[in-house]
C-alpha cells in the first residue's frame, strides 16, 4: 500500500493541473522527496494522529506511512475495507499532527 501511495504521490509532482500547487504545499522538489517509512516508532506517531476520529482502541492499527516533502501521509490498513471506492489518507505535518483527509 505504502508503494502505491508514494506512486501516486509522485505523479502528482509532474501533474499539470495540481503540480505546482501541489509542490508548493508539500515542499517538494522532486519524486525523489516522496519515500515510504518503514521506522516503526514513525509509524506508530502516524498511525496516533490517524486514529484520532476512529474507533479502534489505541494500539490496534497498521498503517502505511510516506513521507512527501515536508509532511506525511498515512493510511490505516485496518480501515481500508470500509472506505469503499475511496481510500482515506491522513495529511500529517512534520510533528505528526493532523492536517486533513485525502480521498483518493
Amino acid at each position: 500500500m505504502a508503494l502505491a501511495i508514494r506512486d501516486a504521490r509522485r505523479s502528482d509532482v509532474f501533474d499539470t493541473a495540481i503540480g505546482p500547487a501541489f509542490r508548493a504545499a508539500y515542499a517538494v522538489r522532486s519524486p525523489r522527496d516522496i519515500t515510504i517509512i518503514s521506522d516503526p516508532s514513525l509509524c506508530a506517531l502516524a498511525g496516533r494522529a490517524y486514529i484520532r476520529g476512529d474507533p479502534l482502541p489505541p494500539g490496534h492499527y497498521q498503517v502505511a506511512l510516506v513521507r512527501v516533502g515536508r509532511r506525511y501521509v498515512a493510511v490505516n490498513m485496518n480501515t481500508i475495507r470500509y472506505a469503499g471506492e475511496f481510500l482515506l489518507e491522513a495529511v500529517l505535518d512534520s510533528d505528526f499532527r493532523f492536517i486533513e483527509w485525502m480521498g483518493t
